[in-house]
């Protein structure tokens, strides 16, 4: 589903893979997909090709220490996943959309949206999935 790409970062990470899709126009809103602890953004496989046929461009990286992204020369805590996530944002220039967030992607996710913590998400409004995400893909 996805083609997945390494990339170096100066956030004390190794290397950051991650994915990208768009769906057939190219043009829909942004959803990216963080992923809970001991998995990889291969598990959002099913949920990314319906998104993508709903028109979403679709972006899905492995956390730090999962799947192909290294754990780095900083270790791992939410203040360093956060910046991944940070950089996933601004590397693909996501400034709207929906995070959609499993697990300890949520946790990690939800730190960016914390006013005065060290990497923001600066939306005035972000949209969150928590669950029923079926209704983001739209019918089966």
């Amino acid at each position: 589903m996805f083609s997945v790409r390494l990339h170096k970062t100066d956030r004390g990470l190794g290397s950051l893979a991650v994915g990208a899709t768009r769906g057939p126009d190219g043009q829909g809103p942004s959803a990216v997909l963080a992923h809970g602890f001991a998995i990889s953004l291969d598990e959002w496989n099913v949920i990314a090709e319906a998104l993508v046929a709903g028109g979403h461009r679709v972006i899905a990286f492995d956390q730090r220490g999962h799947g192909r992204t290294t754990i780095g020369s900083d270790g791992v805590g939410s203040r360093q996943t956060a910046g991944d996530y940070a950089a996933v944002l601004e590397g693909y220039d996501v400034s709207d959309g929906v995070l959609v967030m499993h697990s300890m992607g949520g946790f990690v996710g939800s730190r960016l949206l914390v006013p005065g913590a060290e990497h923001t998400v600066n939306w005035e409004a972000a949209d969150v999935v928590v669950a029923e995400i079926g209704k983001l893909a739209g019918p089966a």
